[in-house]
């Protein structure tokens, strides 16, 4: 992928910083559950696999997504967190992408299966706002706003079942 993708991907994690989704480790609310290094995993926004190709407790698999094409990466369930991918450190965000092509930081209903704070209610407010933040960055480059809109596609679709 080009230097411009991976040039948003940093800039949009340099806006997350190490902010968490509670001023606390959440994973003692659950066990780790989002850690534990299954085949769920994780997708990977236009401009990641490159930073993340050579790690080594990461699996890259291209696969069909929507209609079209992504990377998925699968791990043991053990990484260095500043390495981690964007869709771990929004977790359990997504982007939303409205009909007008707003885009917002919504609760992932992906992520209720696993995520006691799935539903958004009681998540840090400034951990929110700079998801937000990031995920407006990153709607400026097409390559990844598209990528977004495939992402709400598939959340908007789930969501019918809730």
């Amino acid at each position: 992928m080009s230097t411009q993708l991976s040039a948003y991907i940093s800039r949009a994690n340099d806006i997350i910083g190490r902010s968490t989704p509670i001023p606390a480790d959440c994973g003692k609310l659950c066990g780790a559950a989002c850690c534990q290094g299954d085949d769920a995993g994780m997708l990977l926004f236009p401009g990641e696999v490159a930073r993340l190709a050579n790690v080594p407790n990461f699996r890259l698999v291209r696969i069909r997504y929507m209609d079209g094409r992504a990377w998925h990466l699968t791990c043991d369930g053990t990484c260095e967190r500043g390495v981690r991918p964007l869709s771990c450190r929004i977790f359990p965000l997504a982007p939303h992408v409205d009909k007008h092509g707003r885009i917002t930081a919504v609760p992932d209903p992906r992520a209720r299966r696993m995520c006691p704070l799935a539903t958004g209610e009681f998540l840090d407010r400034r951990f929110r706002r700079k998801v937000a933040k990031a995920f407006s960055l990153l709607a400026e480059e097409p390559r990844i706003f598209d990528f977004m809109r495939r992402l709400s596609r598939e959340c908007d679709e789930l969501q019918r079942f809730f």
